[in-house]
């Protein structure tokens, strides 16, 4: 009986076994194994060695196999990669198992770059659109002077209010008395355009109130002095005056030299407040320079005559005492050298602006802005007449001045270096009006309220006349 020595069946006889062909005996005989398609195949008679298991394989260099791996070698007779094959064993197909198919299973390199690629990008979206909606960083304010009835535009305070919301800014709305039509908007308060705030930081709107109401006696507020004493009119014919012993009598009580007052008949005679024409009556200071605190009025009356945005920002200044828009106007105007021009061929000759509002660093270093008592009663005077006077709302009562009954007040007031205290006003009683200016220094707030009361109460009885 002859076991075959591949699948173990047993032959009675024969020289091959009758299950899986192997020799049932003999010398082995070895051949090159062909390589197809990069798969050893075993020739016919690879098989030869079974009767003589202590020899060993020979190696033979593979032809072409591209997934093989570097420096292993590939046996005659062998399926997959350092194993021998024989008939009848299962061979797995190519790049489905076996000890080394050369295929790599892990992540694919350019994956993970276009996942990289795609987070950066939707991350990207999300900060640019954040930063356009202004939830973060920083926002500019628009050049809002342009929306302002004297830029051009004239909207209201509630669209200039959602501006400036889509601009990336909080906003609330305050009411100022103006001359334009209630509702529109008329500025920004403290903030010069082009300026650049946290985001999301609130910007105050300034809305028209429309103008102040005011006497309705102003168009028959004075009669001709040749008017007939048979008229039967219960108002005196006589124009009042005021006087310089009358105003000089008040301020001696105070100070000789550090207090100046001025006070003059608005549209009167000689007394019309014209920048030319007219002069006030004065104490004996009353052209001495003084600090010019709380002094707006010279930038109002140039942006009037300049226009554009300079005049725009002038209203807000002077509804608001606005430092910011003050200096704005300013630099509409081309800077205080132009300012200082239009000072001195309008004939006020006592007045000077050497620093912007609010500028205390150069304040200190000895640039100063000054001005007479003269010169802002006649300042004031112009005022009226270009129809600014309701611009001025300082309630000088609440810090102590005494106004007499049933007078009309519209008023600044000005604090500063050398303990200036300074109060410029038009005033208006008995149908007729007045500019009053009073400027004090080393006299502190209560001395300089008790002395505007003196002059309030001597000024509305020359009025009576």
């Amino acid at each position: 009986m002859i076991v075959c020595p591949v699948c173990g069946h047993q032959e009675g006889s024969g020289s091959f076994c009758t299950e899986c062909g192997a020799p049932l005996g003999g010398q082995p005989q070895q051949n090159d194994a062909t390589v197809v398609d990069g798969m050893a195949q075993p020739a016919a008679d690879a098989y030869a060695y079974a009767s003589q298991p202590g020899q060993p394989m020979q190696p033979v260099a593979p032809r072409t196999q591209e997934t093989q791996a570097v420096g292993q070698p590939v046996f005659a007779g062998t399926g997959t990669a350092g194993q021998p094959a024989f008939p009848g064993q299962p061979q797995p197909a190519p790049g489905t198992g076996g000890a080394a198919t050369g295929t790599s299973h892990g992540i694919n390199p350019a994956m993970i770059v276009a996942i990289v690629a795609v987070v950066a990008l939707v991350i990207g979206g999300i900060v640019f659109g954040t930063h356009q909606m202004g939830l973060w960083g920083s926002a500019t304010v628009p050049d809002y002077t342009l929306w302002t009835v004297s830029g051009g535009e004239g909207i209201t305070a509630d669209e200039a209010a959602q501006r400036l919301r889509d601009a990336g800014f909080e906003t609330t709305i305050e009411q100022q008395y103006s001359n334009e039509e209630k509702g529109v908007f008329i500025g920004v308060k403290g903030i010069d355009p082009g300026a650049k705030l946290k985001a999301r930081s609130t910007v105050t709107v300034l809305e028209s109130r429309g103008p102040r109401a005011t006497s309705s006696g102003d168009s028959s507020s004075s009669s001709s002095d040749d008017d007939s004493s048979g008229s039967g009119s219960s108002k005196s014919t006589k124009t009042p005056k005021i006087t310089d012993d009358q105003l000089k009598k008040i301020a001696d009580q105070y100070s000789s030299s550090d207090v100046a007052v001025s006070a003059m008949i608005i549209g009167s005679g000689s007394s019309s407040g014209s920048s030319k024409s007219g002069s006030p009556s004065s104490t004996e200071q009353g052209h001495t320079r003084f600090e010019a605190a709380g002094l707006y009025l010279p930038v109002y009356l140039a942006a009037q005559d300049y226009g554009g945005v300079a005049a725009s920002q002038a209203n807000v200044m002077m509804s608001g005492m606005d430092n910011n828009a003050g200096n704005s106007a300013v630099a509409a105007m081309g800077g205080w050298s132009a300012v200082n021009s239009w000072l001195s061929s309008n004939g006020y000759n006592d007045t000077s602006f050497n620093r912007n509002f609010g500028d205390v660093a150069a304040s200190n270093a000895g640039y100063t802005n000054q001005s007479s008592s003269a010169d802002t009663a006649r300042m004031l005077a112009a005022v009226e007449q270009k129809g600014g006077t309701s611009l001025m709302n300082v309630d000088i009562a609440s810090e102590g001045v005494s106004i007499p009954s049933g007078m009309t007040v519209h008023a600044h007031r000005g604090m500063g270096i050398q303990n200036t205290w300074n109060y410029f006003a038009v005033v208006e009683a008995h149908g007729r009006k007045a500019a009053v200016s009073v400027v004090t220094q080393n006299q502190g707030k209560d001395q300089a309220a008790r002395l505007m009361s003196q002059v309030l109460s001597s000024v509305d009885s020359s009025l009576k006349q």
